[in-house]
Order: C-alpha cells, then structure tokens, then sequence
C-alpha cells in the first residue's frame, strides 16, 4: 500500500509540472463575458443583460477550477397591470471546474458548477391585483459549452463565444449567450 501511494503522488506531481511545462498557456486564467441572457418562468420569459467575470486555475492543460461571479438583468424596468412581463435579477458567486480542448488554434471548453444566487423577480398577480416582488437565496447548478479562438498576435489571449444554462429558482431558469474574452499568464 505505501509503494502505491507514494507512486501516486509522484504520478500526480510528475503529471501536474510536465503538462504546465508543455503547455503553452499558463496555469492562471481570468475572464470576462458580456452577452444577453433570457430569464424564463413558466410559459413568460424577458431578456436581460448578462455579464460574468472570473478566475480558472489549471491542474492541467485541459482541467481547470473555476471561479466567477455573475450577474443578470431584465432589460424591462417598466411594469404595468396588463402587461405580462416580469423584471429579474440574478446575481452571485459559483464555483466549477472547465474542461477545455485545443484543436489547432480553435478552443473547445465545457463548465459546470454550483452557484449562490440571490435573485430579486417583480410581476403582476392577477389574483393579489398587485405587483409582487419576491427575494430569495438559492444554490444552483450552471451548465456553459463554448467555443474560441487563439488571438493572432497572442497566445495568451482566447476569444470565445459560449453558451450558458442556470437553474436559478423553482420559478426562473438563466440561458445566456455571451463575447467572451480570456488571459492566461
């Protein structure tokens, strides 16, 4: 058992420091999206902005954690009694891990982690004849596959387009649509 952990462990260092070496990219990422998002609540949806910013670290050339912050709006501020729309809002701190692959200078990546939302949704109730808004707390799965590119006149600079899919409340599910651009050092 001893020569087994201990082959182990210098697997996992000796795998860790020769993809880091070989790797083009180093192990430090930050990133910044900015797009459109659509909250949906039943058979109702609006469209916001949506902006994320966050870190990945590296364990290998294709295996990172992630880190961000993200937050979405609705686009409608203005709501009146025959209208059906709702305003939302979703903001919070998530935590995951990014699966990303390199074909030439084309970059597939895929993310999936929990979020802490605190999420603010205002509408009109038919049966309160009343505008009712609703604050709640949530932890949430998030789901986002993207892909990118390699900048020309850098290789520490992806330029994306990705997709991303969150379960914010019992009420409201997050899909976003998002620019994306990414700096490793």
């Amino acid at each position: 058992m001893h020569s087994f952990l201990s082959f182990f462990r210098y697997a996992t260092l000796l795998t860790v420091f020769t993809c880091h070496a070989a790797s083009a990219k180093g192990p430090h990422e930050f990133y910044a999206h900015v797009g459109v998002s659509t909250f949906s609540a039943g058979d109702r949806s609006e469209n916001g902005l949506y902006t994320q910013a966050g870190y990945n670290y590296f364990f290998s050339p294709f295996l990172a954690l992630d880190i961000n912050y993200s937050d979405a709006n609705s686009f409608n501020k203005d709501l009146s009694p025959s209208d059906p729309a709702f305003t939302s809002q979703a903001r919070g701190f998530g935590v995951g891990a990014k699966l990303m692959h390199d074909v030439g200078r084309i970059i597939l990546q895929a993310k999936a982690g929990i979020s802490y939302l605190k999420i603010t949704h205002d509408y009109w109730d038919n049966s309160q004849l009343a505008f009712v808004e609703t604050k709640d707390n949530h932890i949430s799965p998030y789901a986002e596959i993207g892909i990118g590119v390699l900048s020309p006149w850098t290789k520490n600079l992806i330029v994306n387009i990705n997709y991303q899919y969150q379960v914010a409340s019992d009420e409201i599910d997050i899909s976003s649509i998002s620019l994306s651009g990414q700096y490793f050092f």
